[in-house]
């Protein structure tokens, strides 16, 4: 028996409200922010806008200075009005049209505050104005415990000390700026849960500081250079890291990597910047692997995952095997080296502790990336994936595939489930990869079961009806068109450019 939600008690639909106001994004999009939910929300019924215009907690989380700077000034005058003297969130891009707003706002409620997310547009912005926010960021924070602050800026003069060192409650903090660098080793650095680093640290500074943050969960890393030598022996314990995200050079990557401990479910997350077609430094890489290792073993065999991203960087060096719908919402995003693919200790040890056994869909050629799959030793390396039934690819990814036999005749040997992805330029419909791949896989005895073909722009199929037995599915913007067993008689049934002009049925 289902309930009317007109029946769910106050205080349930409350709670429901405070999850939909949850801090958002910068990048998010600005339909999806909280502020759209909780005004829709409040148009529902009388129960629920009594609910939400009696929850200052919930209003004073709406501080969207994108969403505001689109509205007149008496709205943002009821929001904030709204918001009594609830803890304040306040979140968006800083421009020039709402100085007039968000400045007197955060001086006079300094003291409240207790999320701030902001991406800064300062060349809008008057040097008044600039000093008049870094004076508000060199007072005291006794409220803030979150801090996001994306600073493309480099000739400003910034808050030192940030916060004047009195931040008590201060659990994440995110200052990304190639110039400025917050100090590591402030009072609050010992509580602190979450910490980026960006690229105006060097190595050695990025780990003196990470030992004075032994209550981390979350760490980012962006380094560009050793500047100062490291001290290879020295190992900081972070045991309750849950995520650890790294991005620079190979060799700033492994002395990272191989100076952190973590707890067993420490997932994790490389970016490896190369320049395009330069094979990494053999030395280099041999540490990064050993040093990745010791977090990928735990992590595998605790997160075995069932879907698997391989995703070719642009610059042709790196393989990255990334997580494809993880259950935690950790995903781990893991380089391996293309030119000593066949050759890797990590695929050999996810190979040795049934690390990828579990894995049932492979997705592959979704980042435009397909070229890779040119070279024989990246296609031959897939077959780490041997246990998967279902591949979702793209015309291009397979045409590769049908270059080389061998794999096609040896590897996948489980893969039941086609699904084909629509991709700019669409393959010629006359004889199209998938079509050949059909009939490779029949012709070897491992049909295919199931194709799923995503059309955008709709257009017929019918030339499938060979493949009898096939269950083949249509798709158009992630909406089914319907399913037919070929071999039924009924080709019309995958004639998609012709069915659209049908009542009911999508339109191009």
């Amino acid at each position: 028996m289902h309930t009317p939600i007109s029946t769910l008690h106050d205080e349930l639909l409350w709670a429901i409200f405070t999850e939909s106001a949850e801090f958002p994004d910068i990048l998010t999009p600005a339909d999806e922010r909280p502020i759209i939910t909780v005004r829709h929300c409040s148009q529902v019924s009388q129960q629920w806008r009594r609910i939400l215009l009696s929850s200052p907690s919930i209003w004073a989380r709406m501080i969207d200075l994108d969403f505001l700077g689109q509205r007149s000034g008496d709205w943002r005058a009821e929001v904030v009005s709204r918001a009594g003297q609830a803890p304040l969130w306040v979140y968006g891009l800083m421009r020039r049209r709402m100085v007039s707003f968000f400045l007197p706002l955060l001086q006079n409620n300094w003291y409240r505050v207790e999320a701030i997310g902001l991406a800064d547009d300062l060349s809008s912005l008057s040097l008044q104005d600039r000093q008049a926010m870094w004076d508000c960021l060199k007072k005291p924070a006794p409220s803030l415990r979150r801090f996001i602050f994306q600073l493309c800026e480099e000739d400003v003069d910034l808050p030192n000390p940030l916060f004047g060192h009195d931040a008590p409650v201060l659990q994440d903090l995110h200052f990304a700026s190639p110039v400025y660098k917050i100090e590591p080793i402030a009072p609050w650095a010992h509580n602190i849960s979450g910490i980026s680093f960006s690229t105006a640290f060097s190595t050695s500074e990025v780990l003196e500081g990470l030992k004075h943050m032994p209550q981390l969960d979350f760490v980012n890393i962006s380094v560009e250079e050793t500047a100062h030598p490291i001290d290879s022996a020295a190992i900081i314990h972070l045991p309750h890291l849950q995520l650890l995200q790294v991005r620079g050079d190979m060799l700033c990557v492994a002395i990272i990597l191989s100076s952190i401990t973590s707890s067993r479910d420490c997932c994790l997350c490389v970016w490896i910047s190369a320049e395009r077609g330069l094979p990494f430094d053999k030395a280099e890489y041999e540490q990064y692997e050993r040093a990745s290792i010791k977090f990928i073993i735990p992590y595998f065999s605790l997160h075995p995952p069932s879907i698997v991203n391989v995703r070719y960087s642009l610059s042709g060096n790196c393989v990255n095997l990334v997580h494809g719908a993880p259950a935690n919402k950790l995903r781990f995003d893991i380089p391996v080296a293309a030119q000593s693919i066949q050759s890797s200790t990590i695929l050999k040890v996810l190979k040795e502790i049934d690390g990828l056994s579990n894995v049932k869909e492979l997705r592959l050629g979704l980042w435009m990336d397909y070229s890779a799959l040119r070279n024989p030793d990246l296609v031959s390396a897939l077959d780490v994936f041997s246990s998967i039934t279902t591949l979702t690819t793209i015309d291009h990814v397979l045409e590769c595939f049908l270059n080389h036999v061998s794999f096609i005749n040896e590897c996948l040997p489980n893969l039941n489930i086609l699904s084909i992805l629509p991709y700019t330029p669409r393959p010629k419909p006359e004889d199209p990869a998938h079509h050949r791949f059909l009939r490779r896989r029949k012709a070897i005895g491992l049909p295919i079961s199931v194709l799923e073909i995503h059309l955008k722009p709709l257009y017929d199929v019918d030339y499938l009806e060979e493949h009898s037995g096939l269950v083949v599915r249509g798709f158009y913007s992630d909406q089914c068109l319907g399913e037919y067993r070929c071999g039924e008689g009924h080709p019309e049934e995958l004639r998609f450019a012709t069915k659209k002009e049908r009542p009911g049925l999508l339109r191009n």
